[in-house]
């Protein structure tokens, strides 16, 4: 394989003793910047903990399956999401999963089973939730901040302290009683 210079990350296309190819991070990103392929890594990864180490064969089908209940917005997904998630899987991107070695696809046979650089990409999360979890932590901050400083203002001006002041406190408030909410949720 020739190398090619990555302006945003090391040499890719490099070939190691392995026959793997090196991925970037930015091209581990672009990988995973699809909620299916992210969904696809997710599920092989959680199979791999029950079955044999590197990479126990999965059909197409079983995956399609599982990354569209994954994506579902609420219950399982419907036969036609099912249908879209398997094209697009067969179609594209376990085309380009394998094209980076991350899955080893077969077309033939309709599986799919972890690559040589399966184990790289999985170093960067994948868990389901976590974006919301980092926007649930900068909702508390800037809701405890709001209400602190509305309710400093009501203190040095009592003429401030109006309803429409101590409203805007008590709405400020909501995201503050989520955010435990989540937390208990999720410890209990």
């Amino acid at each position: 394989m020739n190398a090619q210079p990555n302006e945003t990350g090391p040499v890719v296309g490099r070939s190691d003793h392995d026959g793997s190819r090196d991925l970037s991070d930015d091209q581990t990103y672009e990988l995973l910047a699809n909620a299916r392929r992210r969904a696809c890594v997710r599920h092989l990864r959680n199979r791999e903990g029950r079955g044999p180490s590197d990479g126990a064969v999965v059909s197409v089908r079983d995956l399609a399956d599982a990354v569209a209940d994954s994506v579902a917005d609420d219950g399982p997904a419907s036969d036609g999401l099912r249908q879209s998630v398997y094209t697009s899987l067969s179609q594209h991107h376990l085309d380009k999963l394998d094209e980076w070695e991350v899955v080893r696809y077969d077309r033939e046979a309709r599986s799919v089973a972890t690559g040589p650089n399966f184990e790289a990409v999985t170093r960067v999360s994948v868990t389901p939730g976590t974006t919301r979890r980092g926007i649930s932590a900068v909702a508390l901050a800037t809701s405890t901040v709001t209400v602190a400083t509305l309710l400093a203002a009501a203190v040095a001006s009592p003429r401030l302290a109006t309803p429409p002041v101590l409203g805007v406190a008590a709405l400020n408030l909501l995201p503050v009683g989520l955010f435990l909410q989540t937390q208990f949720d999720r410890d209990g």
